[in-house]
Parts: structure tokens; sequence; C-alpha cells
């Protein structure tokens, strides 16, 4: 709409610049040859713009619009397709084959496995069962440390020496009475059940059935 509306101002203000060449003409301002220079100019300019006008009245009495020129659009080749070999391995990504053994793809750069977690930090290392029970016999509970069970071994010498100190108090209180008789039985059964924990745990190390 805009442009219709320059195109008739312009249009009338070349009519009225040929008006005035057309008085100049007469009152002799001009010369024939000078008139017709600049009135033929004028007028094809005028022509043109009178064209121009009727065209787009046209199309906006009838609701279209003038063709605009078209941008090509730009086709790209589709990406080819992988193809996939039953038994290979391939990335998950980009689709590239990639080595069975391979962890991250060499292609894109994405991880497509874990890497394989250490046995070494799972599996304890395998003790040796008379090892621990000679050493819980030299000193209760450090057979179950030597096993890795420090908490556990700490716990047995605790207790072994505090039985020992009850049936040494009462063993020196009174001598000749009975008394003394229960804290060292109670001291002896730690002291072999300490024993068989060792050769039990070691054993259950070994096999994987606890740590």
């Amino acid at each position: 709409m805009n442009e219709l509306k320059e195109l008739k101002e312009r249009c009338s203000k070349i009519n009225a610049l040929l008006d005035k060449l057309d008085e100049r003409l007469v009152q002799g301002e001009l010369s024939e040859a000078k008139y017709k220079e600049l009135a033929g100019k004028y007028r094809a300019e005028a022509d043109s713009l009178k064209n121009q006008i009727a065209e787009k009245e046209l199309l906006q009495d009838v609701g279209l619009k003038a063709e605009e020129k078209e941008e090509p659009i730009a086709e790209y080749p589709e990406p080819e397709k992988p193809v996939f070999t039953e038994g290979a391995k391939y990335c998950s990504n980009c689709g590239a084959s990639i080595d069975e053994r391979a962890e991250i793809c060499p292609k894109c750069g994405v991880r497509v496995s874990e890497p394989p977690i250490s046995r070494i930090s799972i599996i304890p290392e395998k003790k040796n069962v008379a090892l621990a029970v000679v050493l819980s016999f030299l000193i209760p509970g450090l057979g179950q440390i030597y096993c890795g069970k420090v908490a556990r071994g700490v716990g047995i010498l605790v207790l072994s020496i505090l039985m020992f100190m009850i049936f040494g108090f009462a063993a020196g209180s009174n001598p000749s009475s009975s008394e003394p008789v229960l804290p060292f039985l109670l001291w002896i059964l730690v002291y072999l059940w300490n024993l068989y924990d060792a050769y039990k745990l070691s054993g259950k190390i070994n096999r994987g059935e606890a740590y």
C-alpha cells in the first residue's frame, strides 16, 4: 500500500514538472531542443510509473500480491546410513564400527562401555589359616586383626584382658575359695572361642563368603 502511494506521488511530481516545462517553452525560457530532451526523459519515466501503478492497482483489486522472488532452498545430501553386520560392535551414538574392546568411540568420542572393574579391589587377598590361628593363640584377637577385622580383634583382646584381670583379682583376694574358678572358666572359653573364630574367619575369606 505504501509503495503504491509513493509511485502515485512520484508520478504526480513528474506531471507537474512537465507542466512547468511547457510554460517555460511558451515563455521562451527553453529552447525546443532542450525541451524535447527533458520532456522526453520525464514522459518516459511517467509512462513507466503509470504502468507500475496500473499493475499494482489491478493486483490489489483481485486480492493478489506481486510475485516475490523465492530464495532457492539449499539441498543437503542425506548422511550415509551405517551398514550393520551381525556380531560386530557399533557406537550407540554415531553408529560407527569400533573394536569390540573399545571403551570410547574413536569417531565421535562418546563412551560406549564402562571400564572393567578390577577384581583386586573387590576380592580380598587370601589368608593363611594356620597363621591366623597361631597369631590368635599367641595374642587373643591378633588373628582377627591379621584377617582385616581390626575392631573385632581389638574387642577380643580387651575382653580377654578383662576376664584375666577378674580371675586374677578373685584369686588374689581369696586363694582358698572356689570363686576364682568361674572367671577362669570364662577366660578359657573366650580364649578357645578366639582360636575358633580366627580359623573360621580366615576360611570364609579364602572362600569369598565374607569379608
